[in-house]
C-alpha cells in the first residue's frame, strides 16, 4: 500500500517565502519615495494656503481702510490666516528649541514659521540648513506707494535640534 503525504515540502515553503520577500522589497522600494513626495506636497499646500489667507487679510484691511495697520503683520504667526490649522502644528516655540520632525511651529523670537521635514532633502531647503525650513511675513514700505506684504522663505534661525528623547 502506497503512503500518501499531505502538505508542502520544506523546499516549497522556502521558495514561497523567498518570492514573498522579493515582492515585499519591490513594494517598499516603490513606496518610500512616495512618502517624501507626499511630505513635499503637504508643505507646498500649507505654504500656498498661508499665502492665500494672508492675501485675503491684506485685502480685507484695504477694503476697511486699515492699510496703516499692515506693519502689525510683520513677523506675526502666519497660521492665524488659515481657516483650519494643520494637525501637526505645534504652536509657539520660545528660545532655541526646534520643532520635532514632521511638525510646524512658530518661532516667536525670529517671527518665523518653522518646519522640520521627516525626510530632509525631500522638501527644497529655504536656507543653508535642510533640517529646518523657515518662512516669515515681511512688510516693506517703498518710498512711494502702498506697503508690500509677502510670505517669504528665509534662512532658519539658529535652533537646537535634539535627536531622541530629551
Amino acid at each position: 500500500m502506497a503512503r500518501r503525504t499531505f502538505g508542502f515540502t520544506l523546499f516549497e515553503l522556502l521558495l514561497v517565502l523567498c518570492l514573498v520577500m522579493i515582492l515585499f522589497l519591490v513594494v517598499v522600494d516603490r513606496l518610500l519615495p512616495l512618502r517624501a513626495e507626499a511630505e513635499a506636497a503637504h508643505v507646498a499646500q500649507v505654504v500656498g494656503s498661508i499665502r492665500s489667507g494672508l492675501g485675503l487679510a491684506v485685502a480685507e484691511r484695504a477694503v476697511e481702510g486699515g492699510l496703516e495697520t499692515l506693519p502689525e503683520l510683520d513677523g506675526s504667526d502666519p497660521m492665524q490666516f488659515l481657516a483650519r490649522v494643520p494637525p501637526n502644528y505645534g504652536g509657539t516655540l520660545e528660545g532655541a528649541a526646534a520643532p520635532p520632525a514632521g511638525e510646524w511651529a512658530f518661532h516667536s523670537g525670529s517671527g518665523s514659521l518653522l518646519y522640520r521635514p521627516r525626510w530632509p532633502g525631500a522638501v527644497p531647503a529655504t536656507g543653508p540648513d535642510p533640517e529646518i525650513l523657515a518662512w516669515r511675513i515681511l512688510v516693506t514700505r517703498p518710498e512711494r506707494g502702498l506697503p508690500r506684504v509677502e510670505f517669504i522663505a528665509v534662512q532658519a534661525p539658529t535652533v537646537t535640534v535634539r535627536v531622541g528623547r530629551s
